[in-house]
């Protein structure tokens, strides 16, 4: 007999997403849930339901379909979202990894609101996907999240303050709450072979979203730091280390002040020996492209997860909490904290963590212990929840 097969909406996931953070959340999440229907005995048909970017498709598959969203198929019952949720045995909601909540403006988490409610009203079980939940501006958007997510058949919080966030400020109940960890770390990749050198490989990530000073380019993210001065300086001392050094782009795109693959570029007149990574088509090719450096560093999260799950020592450069949040909760305390040091504490504790590979080469491997058996947690519940939906 065959297998019965169960239909997964995947919300605010994305096919072709020029931040190869959210491709790798996607990917990585359809790995997952592979994995957990294989377990009892089921197949799965995906419907991807996000945005897309300019850029080809690279999550593809006899059983993956993509769904177009726009603001108004979110926003207008009479658009058609519904017909598609409602083919839908259970969907997933990634909410783009951090986009839950309210630092990306009133209009972002508008929509991810919205959509979350009309699953629920299409009668389909909704499941959050590990993500980071909140903050929420006080008052209204904190009690309508609230009141949305404790409407969830469950919701998996990626890190210790998000579980905090949704026990705490949205009441949501401790039975429908479930800690695990980002499914980026199961992203798969083949390690690249480079040419043999005697030089250490330091991979660089950086952000053009920093370096332009957000989306505002007043400072948005609140950095105590000079970012480009940090940077310039980081990439000096490594090749005064005699370091091969690899600027290593993460969200490529045509939206300037977003892309990281021109921000490299701007350092490439005053550092020409520096080797400038590839425009990569997807998350496979970044992820397996930093597993075969030696050291990372960089402001793109998803970027330092590819090194931290591949191996490479890394230090990330964080601008929000969801970097702690992720790496400290399993003791990996070698996170650079960009809204806390100014640019001479933030190179002196980038510097003394590569000086000390050694102890983060034992750290960064514990660290990806310890996530694959957080990520075990969600297999196991999604099996058990696919078994009461078929």
């Amino acid at each position: 007999m065959m297998a019965k097969c169960l239909t997964i909406g995947l919300f605010w996931h994305s096919p072709n997403s020029d931040n190869l953070g959210v491709g790798a959340l996607t990917i990585a999440n359809i790995e997952l849930l592979t994995k957990a229907a294989d377990r009892v005995g089921l197949q799965l048909k995906f419907i991807i339901l996000g945005y897309l970017d300019n850029r080809e498709i690279y999550v593809k598959g006899d059983n993956v379909e993509t769904i177009a969203l726009n603001g108004k198929l979110v926003a207008l019952p009479w658009y058609g979202l519904g017909k598609s949720l409602r083919r839908c045995d259970v969907v997933f909601d990634i909410g783009g990894g951090d986009s839950f909540a309210s630092i990306y403006g009133w209009k972002r988490i508008t929509y991810f609101l919205l959509s979350k409610w009309r699953t629920i009203m299409n009668g389909c079980p909704l499941v959050l996907s590990p993500q980071t939940i909140g903050p929420f501006n006080k008052g209204f958007i904190t009690w309508f999240a609230g009141l949305t997510v404790r409407r969830a058949y469950l919701t998996f919080a990626r890190d210790r303050l998000s579980l905090s966030h949704l026990l705490n400020d949205l009441k949501v109940k401790e039975e429908a709450s479930r800690l695990t960890t980002d499914v980026a770390f199961a992203l798969p990749y083949e390690k690249k072979e480079f040419d043999q050198t005697s030089k250490p490989r330091v991979g660089i990530n950086i952000s053009g979203l920093l370096l332009n000073g957000g989306y505002t380019g007043q400072n948005e993210f609140g950095l105590t730091l000079d970012y480009g001065v940090l940077i310039r300086r980081t990439i000096q001392y490594f090749l005064d280390k005699g370091a091969e050094v690899h600027l290593v782009s993460h969200v490529i795109t045509e939206h300037v002040v977003e892309d990281d693959y021109r921000a490299a570029e701007t350092f490439l007149k005053d550092f020409p020996s520096v080797i400038l990574a590839p425009a990569f088509t997807d998350p496979v090719e970044a992820k397996s492209y930093i597993a075969g450096l030696d050291f990372f560093t960089g402001a793109r999260m998803h970027a330092c997860i590819a090194a931290a799950s591949s191996g490479v020592p890394v230090v990330p450069m964080a601008y929000s909490r969801k970097f702690q949040g992720l790496f400290g909760a399993f003791g990996y305390d070698h996170t650079l904290e960009c809204k806390e040091l100014d640019t001479d504490a933030a190179f002196e504790y980038l510097t003394s963590r590569y000086e000390n590979i050694a102890s983060l080469s034992s750290d960064v491997a514990e660290l990806y212990s310890k996530a694959s058996e957080k990520l075990e947690v969600y297999i196991s519940e999604v099996s058990d929840l696919m078994v009461k939906v078929s």
